[in-house]
């Protein structure tokens, strides 16, 4: 309320401008009188409390044109709001200041108290706002806000009567704490990469824009991927020569400092060679089946059809891909046909060991006879 008056009652009346006559026998005075809302001027203040979880210098700000410039300023009272969980009784004098762009600043409390989260706090001297038209900011340094998600706080100046003369809530959303991932890469046999490099993406796949990339060398084949929004993310190792390309997902929660070592999965080789049939009577429509067996007892195999131009002497080449690495035992038999029962290997079976992602070629022909 503005006015000459010395003391004058407006309660129950609305707010806005009245005029106000005062007379006597000797004289009559006339003048103006302004009536504000209970609570005071609304500021549309904003307000920034940083991450959950972390301690974080939380600030509010507002344009003070509307305040009266001859308002006296004693004491402020901050809610960060009961959905934080502030604790706003372990705040102190010297993590609160009030700045401002013609008031100057910072003005620091002689006197803080909390309870549940406001926090109320008297400042040095008569805080005045007069003439000030820029921004002011109210910074509380070192607040621990548990809480992550949408919040509604507030922001009042008090007199010295504590009666509100602007103030206003402030909205806002905490962001969750951050999460982390690190980990190690290895090859097929357990030994660390030394090339290829780990992406990460946000999602279920690795598709859209990479969130970070780490690229391996001799000296290092680990990852970190730290202030990283709570959530699914999928891992994506590429480039590493004779290792199939690997994506892991991993599912994140707040302050979560995952680990995910990761072990890749060879290339699968192949083995080719050559069959060379003799004897008499090569059975035409007969089938050839070239098989590797390992010592597990993991078989992979192929079928060539013989045809009628098939005759003794013939060779007939063979390739087998998607090998596993490892050792294999490579033989061949003639099957399908009255007489497939007589035909026999009778040279070129050997043992030849599958390199990831590589071709193993046989060093003789496989023969069979149906007349050894």
């Amino acid at each position: 309320m503005s006015s000459s008056f010395d003391s004058v009652d407006v309660s129950g009346l609305a707010t806005g401008t009245y005029t106000v006559v005062v007379s006597s026998e000797d004289s009559q005075v006339t003048d103006t009188l302004t009536v504000n809302a209970l609570g005071g001027t609304e500021l549309n203040i904003t307000a920034d409390p940083g991450v959950a979880g972390q301690e974080n210098d939380y600030t509010f700000e507002f344009n003070a044109s509307e305040i009266d410039d001859s308002t006296d300023v004693v004491n402020l009272s901050v809610d960060f709001g009961s959905a934080s969980g502030v604790d706003a009784s372990s705040i102190v004098e010297d993590n609160v200041s009030i700045v401002g762009d013609n008031v100057g600043g910072p003005q620091t409390p002689t006197e803080v108290s909390g309870s549940g989260t406001v926090l109320d706090a008297t400042v040095s001297s008569n805080y005045v706002l007069g003439n000030e038209d820029g921004y002011i900011t109210v910074t509380v340094q070192n607040v621990s806000v548990p809480n992550s998600g949408p919040v509604t706080g507030s922001l009042d100046f008090l007199d010295d009567a504590d009666t509100v003369i602007a103030g206003d809530d402030a909205d806002y959303t905490v962001a969750p704490e951050p999460a982390s991932v690190s980990g190690a890469v290895t090859d097929s046999n357990g030994d660390n990469v030394t090339e290829g490099q780990i992406d990460i993406y946000e999602g279920s796949d690795a598709t859209g824009t990479s969130q970070g990339n780490v690229t391996f060398d001799t000296d290092s084949n680990t990852y970190d991927f730290s202030d990283l929004t709570p959530g699914e993310y999928t891992l994506e190792v590429t480039g590493v020569s004779n290792q199939q390309d690997t994506t892991v997902t991993v599912n994140l929660n707040a302050g979560e400092d995952a680990t995910e070592d990761i072990q890749l999965t060879a290339e699968p080789g192949s083995i080719s060679g050559a069959v060379e049939l003799q004897g008499d009577n090569i059975p035409n429509g007969e089938e050839l089946n070239v098989t590797v067996t390992d010592d597990s007892g993991s078989e992979f195999s192929q079928i060539v059809t013989l045809d009628d131009t098939t005759t003794t002497g013939d060779t007939v080449a063979f390739s087998i891909s998607g090998v596993t690495d490892g050792e294999y035992t490579v033989s061949a038999s003639v099957t399908g046909g009255a007489s497939s029962g007589s035909y026999q290997v009778t040279s070129g079976t050997e043992t030849v060991t599958v390199n990831p992602g590589q071709d193993t070629s046989l060093n003789n022909n496989i023969v069979v006879d149906n007349a050894p």
